[in-house]
């Protein structure tokens, strides 16, 4: 039984952990998960409309002047989700190497102490 509640609140403490930020101090966004570093959730990149050959009325042109604006305000939103992405990317990266930089200084600042 003592057991159990050790083990469980172990297990607490661990999901609580991965939970709380522990890169507070970074800027901007992140895209951190609690296990995994996520893909962006941006979806499937548009798709380029097709020109039509023979495009010898207005309204020929017309349609396919809509599916270019529509392309290009599909390809904004895209856009700025994936820059958004980079953003936290970057910002995650920049907290790894200030982490990892520190737990370096920590190690360096030991002396070695000979047998």
């Amino acid at each position: 039984m003592r057991i159990r509640i050790i083990t469980a609140t172990l297990a607490g403490i661990v999901v609580a952990a991965a939970a709380t930020p522990s890169f507070a101090q970074s800027y901007g966004p992140s895209n951190f998960g609690a296990f995994t570093y996520p893909s962006h959730s941006c979806g499937a990149a548009p798709v380029v409309p097709i020109r039509q050959r023979n495009m010898t009325s207005v309204l020929s042109v017309d349609d396919y002047n809509r599916e270019v604006d529509a392309y290009n305000s599909r390809l904004q939103v895209y856009s700025d989700c994936i820059r958004t992405y980079v953003e936290g990317a970057r910002n995650d990266s920049e907290t790894i190497r200030r982490k990892a930089e520190e737990a370096s200084a920590t190690l360096e600042s030991q002396p070695r102490v000979p047998r």
